[in-house]
Parts: C-alpha cells; sequence; structure tokens
C-alpha cells in the first residue's frame, strides 16, 4: 500500500547564492517569496542574514523544524541555538546529516569535527534531536556516534527525478567519455578520479561539473591535471544550470565518483536517470545495486584501484559501453518503481522511530 498524500504547509530557508556561483538567486532577498507551492525565505548568504531569516520565521510556528547538516553553522547550528533560547518551542527538532557521520566524512578535518560532536554530547543536544537516516547504514553511523538510544527515522530521500530513465540515441563515435558531477571538495574524490587517470593510455575525455570550495585542494587537483598525458583531456565547467549538468551525464559513458561515502547519493540517481553507468566507491547505499549490473564498483578507494578500473572500463570499448548504458536505465526503472514507503514527515507525525537492531 502506497503512503497516504502529505496535507502540509512548507516553509523553505536558504542561501540567495548557490555554492561557487556568484548571482544572487533572487533580487530581492529576506522576505517570504510563494513559489511553485511553497514559501520560500532567500537569505543573504551572511550569518546576519541567516539569523534575519530565522527570526522572520518565527511567527511560522512550525510542527517540525527539519535541517539539513550537522556541521554547518548557519543552516543547522544557529537554528539549534535560537531554538535552545526559545524559538519555535512546539517544533519537533528533525536533523539529517546528509552523510557528514560516515567514516569517510570524519576522517577530513576530523579534530574539529570530534571535538564538535564530543561537545554536542556533553550538552545533551542529541537527545533532542529526531535523527533522519536516509538508509540503515546512515542510522548505524548515527548510533555509533550518539548510542543505542538515539532516536533515529530511517527513509530514503525524495526526489524530483522522472518516473522512467531516459533512452539514450545512438552514441557518437570517440573516445571514451567520463563524467564527473558534484562538489570539488576532498570528500567526494575528484582528485583521486585526477590521479587515475595518470595511467591510463587509452583516449579519455573527462568532463567535470561542479565548484571547488577550497582553495588548496583546487592547487591539488591542478597539479594532478598539469600531469595528466595528452590521451586524457579534462573540461572543467564548474557550476552548470541542471539541464546542462543532464545533458553532461546524457552523452558519457559512465560518471565515475570516487566519494568518501554518501547518505543517499542524488547524482548517482540523476546520472542513471540519464541512463548512464556510474563508477563508484564501495561507500554508498547503491552498492549492491550498481554491482549488479548498473554500474561498477571500485574497492578499495584508491588511485591505484580506479586507474585499473577505468582502463578495464575503456578497454571494454563502445559494445559494453552501450550494453551498461541499458543495464543502467533498467536498474533506474527498477528502483523507482518500487514503494518508499511514508514521507519522512509522516514518519515524524507517528512517531515511527527505529530501534536499534540488536542482531
Amino acid at each position: 500500500m502506497r503512503a497516504r498524500p502529505l496535507d502540509v504547509s512548507v516553509g523553505i530557508i536558504c542561501s540567495n547564492s548557490d555554492l561557487g556561483h556568484p548571482f544572487p538567486l533572487v533580487d530581492a532577498p529576506d522576505l517570504w517569496i510563494h513559489r511553485d507551492g511553497f514559501s520560500v525565505w532567500y537569505a543573504r548568504p551572511t550569518l546576519l542574514g541567516a539569523v534575519s531569516a530565522f527570526m522572520g520565521a518565527r511567527h511560522r510556528g512550525p510542527r517540525i523544524v527539519y535541517l539539513n547538516s550537522v556541521f554547518d553553522f548557519s543552516f543547522s547550528i544557529l537554528p539549534q541555538i535560537l531554538m535552545g533560547l526559545g524559538l519555535w518551542r512546539k517544533g519537533r527538532l528533525v536533523l539529517a546529516p546528509r552523510g557528514e557521520l560516515s567514516p569517510g566524512a570524519l576522517s577530513i578535518k576530523p579534530v574539529r569535527k570530534r571535538v564538535f560532536l564530543r561537545a554536542y554530547r556533553l550538552l545533551g543536544r542529541h537527545r533532542r534531536v529526531l535523527w533522519h537516516a536516509s538508509t540503515l547504514l546512515e542510522a548505524r553511523d548515527i548510533w555509533r556516534e550518539f548510542g543505542r538510544s538515539a532516536r533515529v527515522l530511517i527513509r530514503e530521500n525524495e526526489t524530483f527525478l522522472p518516473v522512467v530513465a531516459m533512452p539514450r540515441g545512438a552514441r557518437k563515435p570517440g573516445p571514451c567519455r567520463l563524467a564527473f558531477a558534484s562538489r570539488a571538495v576532498t570528500k567526494k574524490g575528484l582528485l583521486t578520479a585526477l590521479e587515475a587517470l595518470a595511467t591510463v593510455v587509452d583516449r579519455v575525455d573527462l568532463s567535470v561539473v561542479g565548484a571547488f570550495e577550497n582553495g588548496e585542494y583546487e592547487a591539488s587537483c591542478h597539479r594532478a591535471l598539469a600531469r595528466l598525458p595528452d590521451n586524457v583531456r579534462v573540461t572543467l565547467h564548474g557550476v552548470l544550470p541542471r539541464a546542462a549538468l543532464l545533458q553532461e551525464l546524457r552523452v558519457a559513458d559512465a560518471m565515475v565518483f570516487p566519494t568518501a561515502g554518501e547518505n543517499f547519493g542524488h547524482v548517482i540517481a540523476e546520472a542513471l536517470s540519464e541512463s548512464c553507468p556510474v563508477m563508484v566507491s564501495d561507500t554508498t547505499p547503491w552498492t549492491e545495486r550498481l554491482a549488479r549490473g548498473a554500474g561498477y564498483v571500485v574497492a578499495p578507494n584508491t588511485p591505484e584501484r580506479w586507474s585499473e578500473a577505468i582502463r578495464v572500463f575503456v578497454a571494454a570499448g563502445p559494445t559494453e559501453w552501450i550494453a551498461g548504458s541499458e543495464r543502467a536505465r533498467a536498474a533506474y526503472n527498477e528502483w523507482r518503481s518500487e514503494d518508499k514507503g511514508k514521507h519522512i514527515f509522516q514518519l515524524v507525525q507517528d512517531d515511527l522511530v527505529f530501534n536499534y537492531p540488536e542482531d
């Protein structure tokens, strides 16, 4: 049986600029705008802008306050501080870590994160939260950090992706075309992909879509680019509109994604929706599905192993690349047709907390 339709009023608070994009999303920030059936507050990308946004929403009296991220100050830590001071007294706090508590994610800048998590536990803040895990794997990460008594709701992420995957036309002749589509940060593994390509001898075109967030990491990636052989061509697109991003996935023979860990991996679903096979590390909820033919699981997540996997994929040739695309399309259609159960807000309302599995 499918979940009943939701009857809720949703207000969204977000920054008035996308990551890596210099232009504002709207010309008149810091007020409620009604669009597509939602109320949206585009906050100036400053601390004061975030404070103004949350104070501007104090009259809404929400029953559920849903926050993305454990570590983001403006849009997770700050609203929790304000709630502790009396904002939204009747709101139930739901916190989605979005993969930030996975071992791979915690290994990046670990000291700062460990200090914060210890302070969070000592203050007892974790006991005032309903945790939203996208998978049982992420739920286990939450229990590892906050104990078996942590109250966890498990529900796969919602998407606006198509009901069926886009079929592909005939593949145009040319070298193997790979794509990387994600934030260009340590966790997502762009540097690993670039270092892996250094030993590939066949012609490969890599299309990179995503913004750099750290100057040091960007410099490391550019040094890796300088070491690539002439047979490997890389195009750095930066941030692209979603339609252009999907077009890059539509023409790619595979997406490479050496991520350190994903709680869901929305970009994996996006790639499969374009019938694009995915090469990914074994640290995502998609591992089993991809291993059955929708893509390729690469482990361990090292440049050496990725180089080997890419060389094998490239050597397979166009016939296998096209067959892989058909398998990706079938796997996406199977996943999309599965019943996802109740919406996360219904789980909150019904208090359907998932107990720690004793086995």
